[in-house]
């Protein structure tokens, strides 16, 4: 048998060295460490059906052990050790879902070095997953591509592999510390390593649906969908084929270059229009997370999606397979995820938060006031934009205004106002309202107008959230994100600071996160400990939100419910 940190190269004569060490050797020498480098194989890439084969595990002294975990029991005295050790690994989020869930293993700390490379990447090559491997890491750590490791053959080869990719990310992760502090990014470093084993437990718990009930809205969705298809067809247009679209738009008098949200934009109150814009939501749900959810809904009706807690390079989370974060905020839809018996759902959103980290970034005088003042921001809007008295604003005057607080916050020109204040409130505003509407905002909020001036005249290569988390642009034109980065990234902060301070005390009463949508958090919890949930649900979303937006009050106001309504 190889001692710890004995193991060698496959063989070159064929036979094949045994790996495996002393487990309670290892386990001692693991422990004194306090950190061990982790390296796992499974039988498929879904951590809840298919299972962990193989553990690979190494200290920063070079002592190492690999585990053949088809074999009940073999972890032996390291299950205790790994719980009470920080465990290192290149995407870790996969590893920690097997450790819990077929191991029964949870670590007190996980190191993801992908995260790590992700962050000091400085978003410039978020929308690349497959950037991040490890084969780059150790490339930009230095680091050989260990050809000697595939050198054996069979099992032995395997082991190798795992072995030296386990010795290999205490290097990496050594690596990229150090070029994260001299990027000060520790403070947000620290905070995603903490939610790292919290977006790993949310993706095993998934997400409870109504199975009836959403497979009647995606046939209902879809049927209307087909009806508005057949009134294309029978004019003779294929509504997928763009250039027939055109085609018909222009015998209406429509004549657009394409036929995309913007260029539609003033034609918005035309039914012609109407009717394109309405089938292209219907079918876009229908096709994409409508089927999705019915594909992958487990034998408990829940949905296990995959949850990235860096897929937007703002420090958004994303979410596939399905994307649950991109549903229609419709009650028929969202009222399908419903608790099952004996829980509750508890759900807590931030109140115009968005908004208030604008007033916070830019201390424009105004927004600062109205919020210290507990003062609605929509229809402070209504009242000072649209010109509608207070005892006046109605629910489409204040929709109208969410469309323009949100819409111009970000950058948007008259026309992706028009599109989105008619796909996001069913507002109709002619291009012309829109033009006047961006004049009087401006007007209205000076300090937002001053930032809007900075970005599109200085043209900054970098810009940062309150929690010091970077983002680089390569290209100067990239005004619309620019503006949104030091806002969404700095609410994004705040949720993952929430859900950080909220963990433990979910533990303790048999909670479980289940879903972060941006400003909005899902939690599922025993009826019994909801109104309890609620109340630290609150408590803990206003602290997070409160250590990176301090200068304006921070309201939450979670619900406990059935189901997912507003």
């Amino acid at each position: 048998m190889v001692q710890p940190g004995r193991a060698t190269s496959g063989q070159r004569s064929g036979q094949e060295t045994d790996l495996t060490p002393d487990v309670a050797t290892f386990a001692t020498a693991a422990s004194r460490a306090g950190r061990v480098g982790v390296a796992m194989r499974s039988t498929g890439g879904r951590p809840i059906v298919d299972r962990p084969s193989l553990l690979a595990l190494a200290t920063p002294d070079g002592q190492t052990c690999v585990l053949d975990l088809s074999k009940p029991g073999v972890l032996g005295p390291l299950a205790d050790v790994l719980r009470d050790v920080t465990v290192v690994g290149h995407d870790m989020k996969a590893p920690l879902m097997h450790l819990a869930h077929h191991l029964g293993v949870e670590p007190k700390a996980a190191l993801d070095t992908m995260l790590l490379w992700k962050l000091r990447d400085l978003g410039e090559h978020i929308d690349d997953p497959k950037f991040f491997n490890l084969e780059r890491a150790r490339a930009e750590a230095g680091l050989s591509s260990n050809d000697n490791a595939r050198a054996g053959t069979g099992v032995q080869r395997e082991h190798e592999t795992a072995l030296a990719e386990a010795r290999d990310v205490l290097r990496i992760a050594d690596c990229l510390r150090e070029e994260i502090k001299q990027c000060g990014l520790d403070e947000v470093a620290a905070l995603e390593l903490s939610l790292l084993s919290l977006i790993a437990q949310m993706e095993l718990a998934g997400v409870p649906f109504n199975r009836v009930e959403w497979a009647s809205v995606v046939g209902a969705w879809g049927a209307e969908a087909a009806l508005i298809k057949k009134r294309f067809e029978a004019r003779g247009v294929n509504i997928h084929n763009d250039k027939e679209v055109r085609t018909l738009l222009g015998q209406e008098g429509i004549i657009v270059p394409r036929t995309g949200g913007d260029a539609l934009a003033p034609f918005a109150h035309v039914p012609l229009v109407q009717d394109l814009v309405r089938f292209r939501s219907l079918h876009g749900f229908v096709a994409g997370p409508g089927k999705e959810v019915l594909r992958m809904l487990d034998e408990n009706s829940r949905v296990h999606a995959s949850l990235h807690q860096l897929g937007c390079a703002t420090g958004r989370m994303s979410c596939s397979r399905p994307n649950l974060l991109a549903l229609p905020r419709d009650n028929k839809i969202r009222g399908c995820i419903q608790a099952p018996p004996g829980k509750k759902l508890i759900v807590g959103d931030y109140n115009a938060i968005e908004l208030r980290v604008l007033a916070d970034f830019t201390g424009d005088e105004r927004l600062v006031e109205l919020f210290q003042q507990g003062r609605d921001p929509h229809t402070e809007t209504a009242m000072h934009i649209l010109g509608v008295s207070p005892d006046a604003v109605t629910k489409h005057a204040r929709n109208r205004a969410k469309a323009i607080n949100f819409g111009l916050m970000n950058g948007m020109g008259a026309a992706s106002l028009v599109t989105y204040a008619l796909e996001n409130f069913g507002v109709v505003m002619s291009l012309e309202e829109a033009e006047e509407y961006k004049r009087k905002y401006f007007e209205h909020y000076v300090r937002v107008q001053y930032w809007h001036e900075y970005v599109r005249e200085e043209k900054p290569d970098g810009l940062r959230t309150a929690s010091g988390r970077i983002r680089y642009f390569g290209e100067p034109n990239q005004y619309n994100a620019k503006l949104c980065t030091p806002i969404q990234g700095t609410a994004a902060d705040g949720m993952k600071q929430a859900m950080v301070l909220l963990a433990p005390h979910l533990k303790r009463l048999g909670a479980q996160m289940i879903l972060a949508v941006h400003d909005e958090l899902l939690v599922e919890a025993p009826e019994e400990h909801a109104e309890e949930v609620k109340v630290l649900m609150r408590d803990c979303m206003i602290a997070g939100m409160k250590k990176y937006v301090p200068s304006v009050p921070i309201v939450v106001e979670p619900k406990v419910m059935s189901r997912w309504e507003k």
